[in-house]
């Protein structure tokens, strides 16, 4: 095979490559817009802003971005490219977004086309940047991810039946509160108490639920003499954080 053979070869195999690519980017393009994710695990939750940047003009820019951090939502590669005019002008995009901590997470983007258009990725939790591997355009990328609605709730905790923090032993301690958003009625709060000896040592746990108000409450009684503190969590879910209130001591005599 003549050298002029192999360099006609070597280049319809690359323009292959980039139309299989491009036709990849455009299948995802508006396949994810700005409104919920897809996918039947889709949650309630916002697009958040994660990363932008600019580039490009007259020649090549091959280069690489600061990093940013992705959480592991559904993520929306988006990018805007314009050709610079020139006599011998050949625009092309295209961009990687890779791992910058280790990680297996790789996505290329490399559109058809100029003009605006948008990928979804699903890269996993980690640190990110973009490279660039532009030729005779301008452009502007912008990464935004999926992020769910979680929110954290409050507690309060006041320990009442107490004359000057402290109580006699054979009576109870009431330990009660309330749990902000009253949207959690029905959860459940745990409710722990330790006794001070060498080290803390929890002498009893319970789970009250919260009522529709908001409300929980315990009565306690010790079965020992001796320096105790109290205090109440509520477990993390999908839609929450945990949240967890102040140690509150008391003694028993």
């Amino acid at each position: 095979m003549s050298r002029t053979t192999e360099r006609f070869a070597l280049f319809v195999a690359v323009c292959c490559c980039s139309l299989l690519l491009g036709v990849g980017v455009a299948a995802h393009a508006g396949a994810a817009p700005l409104g919920s994710p897809t996918g039947s695990g889709a949650t309630s939750g916002t697009w958040v802003p994660v990363f932008t940047w600019s580039g490009g003009g007259a020649g090549n820019d091959i280069r690489n971005s600061a990093s940013f951090t992705l959480n592991g939502g559904q993520q929306l590669f988006t990018y805007s490219a314009v050709a610079v005019p020139g006599e011998y002008s050949s625009p092309s995009p295209g961009w990687t977004v890779e791992s910058a901590d280790g990680g297996w997470g790789f996505e290329m983007i490399y559109p058809p086309s100029m003009g605006q258009g948008e990928s979804s990725l699903y890269l996993p939790a980690g640190i990110y940047f973009v490279s660039s591997n532009t030729l005779d355009c301008t452009w502007t990328v912008a990464v935004s991810e999926w992020r769910s609605d979680v929110f954290t709730p409050t507690l309060t905790l006041k320990l009442s039946g107490l004359t000057s923090g402290a109580m006699r032993l054979g009576r109870s301690v009431t330990a009660k509160g309330i749990v902000t958003p009253t949207s959690l009625a029905g959860s459940r709060v745990k409710l722990t108490a330790q006794r001070k000896g060498a080290t803390w040592v929890s002498v009893k746990s319970v789970a009250r639920t919260i009522s529709a108000t908001g409300a929980y409450r315990w009565m306690y009684k010790p079965a020992t003499r001796g320096a105790y503190h109290m205090r109440a969590t509520i477990a993390k879910t999908a839609a929450h954080t945990a949240a967890k209130t102040k140690w509150r001591p008391f003694k028993v005599k």
